[in-house]
């Protein structure tokens, strides 16, 4: 479980291709994403429809500006499910669960999680890893993948 190799084993172990119609993305959640709360420490990998709306909802709950680390738009009717990705990483990293969906990643562990993200592949992905890990880079605001979405309807 501590390399990325492994996590990308486990996941391609899982998944049998061709996917069935059943296990394919439907659409309505094609969003794979993982948030941090810096105060708190605690990650949140969650799926939604509404990626923007989602983590504003987050932001307000929390009551914390959350980090976009990574966000994978899956393609409809050709990705794995996003409920299966997420329940997945949810299951491999149990251990690292500390409340409810909020997990404690390593550092490593953020990298793991990318390259999964990477396997998968889908239509897009957003990556801030490097810019959450670097924070001297200082280029984390100006990538930041929501600023880059705003005013594209998805």
């Amino acid at each position: 479980m501590n390399s990325s190799v492994n996590l990308i084993e486990a996941y391609l172990n899982k998944v049998s291709y061709p996917l069935n119609e059943d296990e394919t993305c439907s659409g309505e959640c094609r969003f794979v994403y993982l948030l941090h709360n810096p105060l708190t420490k605690l990650s949140k990998i969650g799926i939604s429809g509404q990626p923007i709306q989602r983590m504003k909802q987050l932001r307000t709950q929390n009551g914390v500006e959350l980090y976009d680390l990574l966000l994978l738009e899956l393609q409809p009717d050709y990705d794995e499910n996003s409920f299966y990705i997420e329940q997945f990483v949810h299951e491999y990293f149990n251990d690292k669960r500390r409340i409810g969906e909020w997990f404690e990643f390593s550092d490593r562990e953020f990298i793991s999680i990318r390259n999964l993200f990477y396997e998968i592949g889908g239509d897009m992905m957003w990556d801030n890893i490097k810019y959450f890990l670097c924070p001297s880079s200082r280029q984390y605001k100006e990538n930041n993948y929501f600023g880059v979405l705003k005013g594209k309807r998805l």
